[in-house]
């Protein structure tokens, strides 16, 4: 790193308490990025349904005529818990208690605070929720080297299932949940990592393992301190094993078992644990039908290992780079993957790992081939996963 470099820094530490390496440049750079990167994702839904498809809705179609573009599938159960509550069937294939809560119930708290119809309201939620991580995303680039910043967003804003980031979805909270969490912690700011590690504990199942990061800044700052436990580190991995306890013990308490979070035995869902040593297996059953599969089929399949993959590959890169908290984080959100008895949706479960996307962002600002390829491919395929999603056909 360079002496002019480390003055730079020096200067931005300075700055914002809450973005201090970020200049005002970066923050328009970000806000404009993702002000156009909206826009043009809405406009797209909004073309891709007006295309003479006719496929089955599975929504009443009450509902489905309220619903924009970017609110299908899993938004009919987030809307279900905002406006009825949770309620449980044993005997029915799927249950709202499968989805945790903090997204539904801040979007119909907010709904009805705002007389604001509850998609518009959910989809306004998701893109601030956006805005707020990656500006968190881009100070983490820029404490390093502000020439990542526009990068490092590019890449994330690119990927092909992107699009979830302004849909009526969890996956702009979780992602700003979990930046949050990661960013405090390493900053030494031990009651909002808490309260973020918390709150990502409230959107995820696999919010919980935001604590393996905060622990191992926890670690660090105890050796600094000569191995000294001090109270703050404690507090906020404290609130966030606390978050991420509090809705199985709600479901014990309301249901009488946290279990209730899994679908029924008449589901089915293809996600239940199976030991990560059967995964291979899985994948060869698929390539064994892969020609059975229409041309959606294929594409998503190959995508779907692809990414799997490519974030296995940009998690041991993280280790070999040292880059211990983001690796911990990343390995156990794959863990969890490869013990889920399927590759469903993983390519959106993917898009929280963000310690990943600042590697591929440094590997590809450097290869200005392989960034074109990235960003043409990815967009192309971004647009053609919009278009399904937005006309009913299950992407992820």
């Amino acid at each position: 790193m360079t002496e002019l470099h480390v003055e730079r820094q020096a200067s931005r530490a300075r700055g914002s308490a809450f973005l201090p390496f970020l200049s005002l440049r970066e923050i328009g750079t970000v806000l404009g990025t993702w002000a156009v990167w909206s826009l043009v994702v809405i406009v797209l839904s909004k073309v891709a349904a007006t295309l003479p498809l006719t496929l089955p809705q599975p929504w009443a179609p009450d509902i489905a005529r309220e619903a924009p573009p970017l609110a299908r599938w899993d938004s009919g159960w987030y809307r279900d818990i905002a406006v009825r509550g949770y309620h449980y069937d044993p005997e029915a294939p799927f249950s709202n208690t499968s989805f945790y809560p903090l997204y539904p119930l801040v979007t119909g708290f907010v709904s009805r605070l705002t007389h604001i119809p509850l998609f518009p309201t959910g989809m306004g939620i998701s893109l601030l929720c956006l805005l707020g991580a990656l500006l968190l995303f881009a100070d983490l680039l820029a404490e390093e080297d502000p020439e990542r910043v526009l990068p490092g967003i590019a890449v994330l804003l690119c990927f092909p299932t992107a699009f979830y980031f302004a849909s009526f979805y969890s996956e702009s909270l979780f992602l700003l949940t979990t930046a949050a969490a990661f960013l405090a912690s390493k900053r030494g700011r031990w009651i909002l990592a808490g309260i973020a590690g918390a709150a990502a504990g409230l959107t995820r199942l696999n919010g919980v393992l935001i604590i393996l990061p905060m622990a191992w800044f926890a670690w660090q700052e105890m050796k600094r301190n000569g191995h000294r436990l001090k109270p703050g580190p404690l507090v906020g991995l404290a609130g966030a094993a606390a978050g991420a306890a509090a809705y199985p013990m709600f479901l014990w308490v309301r249901f009488g078992s946290p279990l209730v979070y899994f679908p029924g035995k008449n589901s089915t869902w293809e996600h239940r644990p199976r030991p990560f040593w059967e995964f291979p297996q899985l994948i060869a059953n698929g390539l064994e039908h892969f020609g059975e599969l229409g041309a959606g089929g294929k594409i998503n399949f190959v995508f779907q290992n692809g990414a799997l993959v490519l974030f296995t590959i940009l998690t041991i890169g993280l280790f070999v780079r040292r880059k211990v908290a983001g690796a911990l984080y990343c390995t156990a959100t794959l863990a969890v993957l490869f013990n889920s008895g399927s590759t469903d949706s993983v390519q959106r479960y993917l898009l929280a790992l963000f310690p990943c996307f600042f590697l591929l962002s440094d590997f590809l600002r450097k290869r200005p081939v392989l960034a074109f390829a990235y960003l043409f491919g990815s967009l192309g395929l971004l647009v053609t996963l919009l278009t399904r999603f937005v006309n009913w056909i299950w992407v992820a």
